[in-house]
């Protein structure tokens, strides 16, 4: 690219006859200007993002808590307590606890859910409740996240666990695309 100190506007330069320019006094020569070209970014493409969820669920184990991606109003994840060894693909439909049907070839995880409870402690913390006395499944595809291990706290002598604003906020970014 050339470029020249200052612009000029003479009926020869607006022809695009530069060698006859009127102020060559003043706007000076031609520089010549090598641009150097940036590297593109590099995005992720459906199939990198399916080799990552693959990559997650291969880290999923037994007393993981994981988050599910969820598809209901008002809700963006669930946290589930994984009691499976690993991820298990139906051989029958199967109904769970909760209700929620599954078709056989579904890949499920199993798990006791843990259920949201409001905590007057702190406004920054997410509190939760683990319900054990019922099995819940969810598709494998829509594990979304690994959490660390949630605080205990005892609250009104019920044990409730504690999410850190920090891991939610690492949740609700590992959503992004669901």
């Amino acid at each position: 690219m050339k470029t020249r100190e200052l612009s000029c506007h003479c009926d020869h330069c607006i022809a695009g006859d530069f060698d006859t320019c009127d102020n060559p006094l003043y706007v000076k020569g031609w520089d010549q200007q090598i641009l150097e070209q940036e590297a593109p970014e590099r995005r992720a493409t459906r199939n990198d993002v399916a080799e990552m969820r693959e990559g997650l669920l291969d880290l999923v184990a037994k007393n993981n808590i994981v988050a599910i991606a969820s598809g209901d109003v008002g809700e963006d994840y669930y946290i589930l307590n994984v009691i499976s060894d690993h991820a298990e693909t139906l051989t029958a439909n199967l109904m769970d606890d909760w209700n929620a049907q599954y078709r056989a070839g579904s890949s499920v995880i199993r798990g006791h859910f843990y259920e949201r409870v409001d905590c007057q402690q702190s406004s920054s913390n997410r509190f939760f409740k683990l319900v054990t006395d019922k099995i819940g499944c969810v598709y494998s595809s829509t594990v979304r996240f690994i959490c660390s291990e949630l605080e205990e706290r005892m609250e009104n002598g019920e044990k409730m666990f504690m999410l850190s604003e920090w891991e939610h906020l690492d949740i609700l970014g590992s959503l992004d695309g669901f």
